[in-house]
């Protein structure tokens, strides 16, 4: 149930389990020049039966953000998204299992 229209290869709608939490990361980047931009958001969201939800990527240079929302429906009937939360670059102690992931060593 997409809320805004948008090219083929830039959203999909997917079916997600909510038996356990979703845990992912949006990644963006892009190439200006010859300096290439990253940035990329860790995310842990859980969904619930029977609700609809959109998680949308945002891009910056400085700083990407993901948002997490619920689509709900308002009394005229017409469907609208509810910010549940937001996700940035930052990793906080809430990120724990991402932060080990990018601590790791990647190379011996």
């Amino acid at each position: 149930m997409p809320l805004w229209n948008y090219h083929d290869n830039a959203a999909k709608e997917v079916y997600v389990s909510n038996d356990k939490p979703l845990y992912a990361m949006f990644w963006g980047n892009e190439i200006e020049g010859s300096i290439h931009y990253q940035c990329g958001v860790p995310l842990k969201i859980q969904f619930q039966e029977n609700k609809d939800y959109e998680v949308r990527y945002r891009w910056n240079r400085s700083q990407c953000t993901v948002i997490f929302s619920e689509i709900l429906k308002n009394d005229a009937g017409e469907h609208f998204a509810q910010e549940k939360e937001i996700f940035n670059n930052k990793t906080t102690a809430k990120d724990s299992g991402c932060q080990k992931q990018f601590t790791r060593l990647r190379f011996d």
